[in-house]
C-alpha cells in the first residue's frame, strides 16, 4: 500500500499546482471485490483498491454526463479516466474489508475523494456533453451550546466550530450551502430555533425561504468539568438530516468525544473539531445516498 500512498501524495501535489484555481472535490463511496490468488491477500488488498478508484471516478463522470451520452462516450471514458483512476484521487478513507474464503474473494469499501475538475476537463477534452453537477442545495445550521450567558433564543448571533467545519466542508465538494448567517438575512432566527427543536414545518418554512432541498441542523453540547489534572472537556454532537419540501427527519447522527486539558479554550475547540469531522465523514455518505434515493423518487 506505500506505493499507492506516494502515488496519490505525488498526483495530489501536481494537481493543485495544475489548477491552482478553487479545487472542486466530490466524495464517493464505492465498494470493489476482486479474487485471491494463491491466497496473497495483500496484492489483492492493492487490486481490490485500485479497483475502488476507478468505480468512483466512473460514477463520478456519470454524475455530471447526461444519461444518452454515456454509451457513446462509454471506450473514452474507461480510457482516459477509470484505466486511471488513482490519478484522480485526492484521498481515501477505509470504510471495511472483508474476505470471503470459501469463494476467494476479497472486499474493500472506501470512501474516495476526488479532484473534480481534471475529471470534467478529460470529458470535455474528450468530446463528452457535460452538464452542471447534479447536488443538492444544503442548509447547515448547528446550535453550539458553549455560552451561558445568552438566552436561547439568542443563539443566531453567536458563531458555531461545528457549523463552519460543517459548511466548509460541504462547499469545498462543490454544493450550494446556506447557513446561518443567510438565515439570519432572511429574519428565520426564531423559526430555525423551532427547527432545531424538531418542528418539521418550521423546517419546511426555513427550507423554502432559504431554497433547500436538504438541511441538516443540530446541537453541538459543550461540556467542562474540574478534573485531576486540569479540565475535562466532553462534546456531543447531534445533528439531522432533513428533507425538502416536508422538513421530515431523514437520517440522524450523534458523535461524542472528549478528554482532559489544561487549556479548556484550545481543550473545546480540539474536541470539537475531531468529533466534527467523523460527522462530516458520515453525513456526505448519507447526503448523497438518500438525494440519490429522493430523485428516483421524483422521477417515478
Amino acid at each position: 500500500m506505500r506505493i499507492i500512498f506516494f502515488l496519490i501524495l505525488t498526483l495530489a501535489l501536481s494537481y493543485v499546482e495544475a489548477w491552482p484555481g478553487e479545487q472542486e472535490f466530490i466524495t464517493v463511496p464505492v465498494d470493489a471485490t476482486v479474487k485471491v490468488a494463491e491466497e496473497n491477500y495483500y496484492a489483492a488488498k492493492e487490486k481490490a483498491v485500485a479497483k475502488a478508484f476507478g468505480l468512483a471516478v466512473y460514477r463520478a463522470a456519470m454524475s455530471i454526463i447526461p444519461p444518452d451520452d454515456l454509451e457513446q462516450n462509454e471506450e473514452m471514458i474507461q480510457e482516459r479516466l477509470v484505466s486511471k483512476g488513482a490519478d484522480f484521487v485526492s484521498s481515501y478513507k477505509f470504510l471495511d474489508e472483508i474476505t470471503d474464503h470459501a469463494s476467494g474473494e476479497l472486499t474493500v469499501r472506501l470512501q474516495v475523494t476526488l479532484f473534480f475538475n481534471p475529471i470534467r476537463t478529460v470529458l470535455i477534452n474528450g468530446g463528452a456533453r457535460v452538464r452542471k453537477r447534479d447536488l443538492p442545495k444544503l442548509v447547515i445550521i448547528i446550535k453550539e451550546q458553549n455560552a451561558d450567558f445568552m438566552s436561547e433564543s439568542n443563539f443566531m448571533l453567536l458563531s458555531s466550530l461545528t457549523e463552519e467545519i460543517l459548511v466548509r466542508n460541504f462547499r469545498q465538494r462543490g454544493f450550494l450551502v446556506a447557513d446561518r448567517n443567510d438565515a439570519r438575512k432572511a429574519k428565520l432566527d426564531k423559526v430555525v430555533l423551532q427547527a432545531i427543536n424538531g418542528d418539521s414545518d418550521a423546517t419546511a418554512q426555513v427550507g423554502r425561504a432559504l431554497e433547500a432541498d436538504l438541511i441538516i441542523l443540530g446541537e453541538t453540547d459543550v461540556n467542562v468539568t474540574p478534573a485531576e489534572e486540569g479540565e475535562r472537556v466532553d462534546v456531543t454532537i447531534s445533528v439531522t438530516l432533513r428533507k425538502m419540501p416536508d422538513g421530515v427527519s431523514i437520517v440522524n447522527k450523534i458523535e461524542r468525544g472528549g478528554g482532559v486539558y489544561e487549556k479548556v479554550l484550545s481543550g473545546s475547540v480540539e474536541t470539537i473539531q475531531s468529533a466534527t469531522r467523523i460527522i462530516a465523514r458520515d453525513l456526505a455518505i448519507a447526503v448523497m445516498a438518500k438525494w440519490s434515493d429522493l430523485k428516483e423518487g421524483f422521477n417515478g
